[in-house]
């Protein structure tokens, strides 16, 4: 889990969090510092979380921090490492879906140790409950993901280590 913290830390002091001080545009996407800002997801939502956990073959480590504005813009980042693809991938989150202490997350693989996955839709879900779960993030072609309103289905692992919020 240390690893994972320093990770995200680290991409975090590299990474600009883009910030909810302007109005979402009428066509509900907008850019800040390079990062595209979508107005989807549920108002009021935020999801933070450092997780460990064991899904087949694969450790898993995920951090995020995610939130949406009174207005359902959705900004936030995570940091994603597959101990079996040996991958680790920035995500550029565009979309937080919260029902209950579930949360869905969309958005676009920004940077990666693979190139060949960056600009890719990626999405997860993770569950804030007693045990917190956690699904492995799913990748597609850029465009071909699934969509805010209708998140799809994980498969979901009780985590390992790590803890969940998702308020």
């Amino acid at each position: 889990m240390r690893r994972a913290l320093f990770l995200f830390a680290a991409v975090l002091g590299t990474t600009v969090i883009a910030s909810c001080d302007e109005a979402p545009t009428t066509s509900g996407t907008r850019n800040v510092d390079g990062v595209t800002i979508l107005k989807t997801g549920t108002a009021n939502a935020s999801a933070v979380g450092v997780a460990r956990y064991v899904f087949g073959a694969t450790t898993a480590h995920l951090s995020f921090i995610v939130n949406n504005s009174a207005t359902s813009v959705t900004t936030g980042k995570a940091l994603y490492h597959s101990s079996a693809a040996n991958v680790v991938m920035v995500i550029n989150v565009t979309c937080l879906h919260k029902s209950g202490g579930t949360a869905t997350f969309l958005g676009t693989v920004q940077k990666s140790s693979d190139a060949t996955l960056e600009n890719k839709d990626a999405s997860w879900q993770v569950v804030d409950g007693s045990p917190d779960q956690a699904s492995l993030v799913n990748l597609a072609d850029a465009g071909t993901g699934p969509s805010c309103t209708t998140p799809g289905e994980f498969d979901l692992v009780n985590i390992a280590a790590g803890t969940i919020t998702v308020s």
